[in-house]
């Protein structure tokens, strides 16, 4: 409603309410763009958790598949459905608009929002935003749908993890010049550029984390080593004769020595003097915890958004993973592997 409030307050009623129209048309179409990627990917047995939408445009959050030809079809699905769209908007408008008027509409293009004010006017605003749309998203720049398209491809002829470094090298080349270009005027290009910089650059650790460790259990790859602290302890008893440098994570046990949940060093930081003699187990968390027994490179998404997980086997606490300790791993079998 923000959009309607300000054009209603720039220029009246009828404005904002063209405004408020033409943002509508936006979401409804990025909407459709991003169903068009999950459609695909549900087709192909892939789980999609979520749809994100930002103010630079919409997210469908896909578990991608390392099959070339299955991302090629998933990040094709979304321009294809705007491009559809254009060439759809295209036929009505050779049907409903005289030739001689057609330069006259075009002309709304420098005020969209004004373009709602008629059906003819939807349809150009309509083909204009799916052509911009569709032809944006094919830009090669990782990850976007042109970025994923290129990395496809390229994993049809060499390894993902080559196929991905090469696709987010691309992509910060491009993400660079847009920074660049954004500096002189355009903040929604300096943005983007950030953006395609720092997502490429994650999803490319996580392909790298795949498949570092191979077939490796989560069992197999945590950390066995753990400092315990009995949650019967106060703040005081805890910080003298426990805490030490280096040791950030300490799983909380009651008079059974089972966990019960974990003290982070880092909530510790500014608590006042009144709390000295506060027990332990009022301080710590809630673990988060994986079954050890799952393959390692299904769960790095997971386990790379969690700053400690401890780790179950037939019921029994074995370890512990943090990010930190997973990149360890990594670069150990990376070794292995050379």
């Amino acid at each position: 409603m923000g959009f309607f409030a300000w054009g209603w307050l720039s220029d009246g009623l009828v404005s904002g309410l063209q405004t408020l129209v033409f943002f509508i048309i936006i979401f409804t179409i990025v909407v459709m763009h991003e169903l068009s990627h999950s459609i695909v990917a549900i087709l192909n047995g892939i789980k999609v958790t979520r749809i994100i939408l930002l103010p630079i445009g919409g997210v469908a959050s896909i578990e991608i598949p390392e099959k070339p030809i299955v991302e090629l079809m998933m990040s094709i699905a979304g321009p294809f459905f705007n491009f559809v769209m254009a060439f759809l908007c295209i036929l009505l408008l050779s049907i409903v608009i005289p030739v001689a008027e057609i330069p006259v509409i075009l002309q709304g293009l420098e005020e969209p929002s004004m373009l709602v004010s008629s059906a003819q006017g939807i349809l150009v605003l309509l083909l204009w935003i799916n052509m911009m749309l569709g032809l944006f998203n094919l830009v090669p720049a990782f990850p976007m749908d042109g970025g994923r398209i290129f990395r496809s491809i390229l994993a049809l002829f060499i390894d993902y993890t080559r196929a991905t470094r090469i696709a987010v090298n691309v992509g910060r080349i491009i993400a660079t010049v847009m920074v660049v270009l954004g500096l002189f005027g355009n903040p929604w290009l300096l943005v983007i550029g950030a953006l395609i910089f720092l997502v490429g650059g994650q999803e490319y650790q996580v392909v790298r984390l795949r498949h570092s460790l191979g077939e490796l259990t989560v069992a197999q790859i945590a950390a066995k080593r753990m400092d315990y602290v009995n949650g019967d302890f106060t703040l005081r008893e805890f910080l003298t004769q426990i805490a030490k440098p280096g040791v950030e994570f300490y799983p909380v046990v009651n008079e059974s020595k089972a966990i019960m949940s974990v003290l982070w060093l880092e909530d510790l930081r500014g608590l006042g003097q009144e709390n000295l003699d506060k027990p332990i187990k009022k301080l710590a968390r809630k673990p988060d915890v994986v079954d050890g027994k799952l393959l390692a490179h299904d769960m790095v998404t997971n386990l790379l958004a969690k700053e400690f997980v401890l780790v179950i086997e037939s019921g029994h606490v074995i370890g512990y993973v943090t990010p930190e300790h997973l990149n360890e791993i990594a670069r150990f079998q990376g070794i292995l592997k050379a």
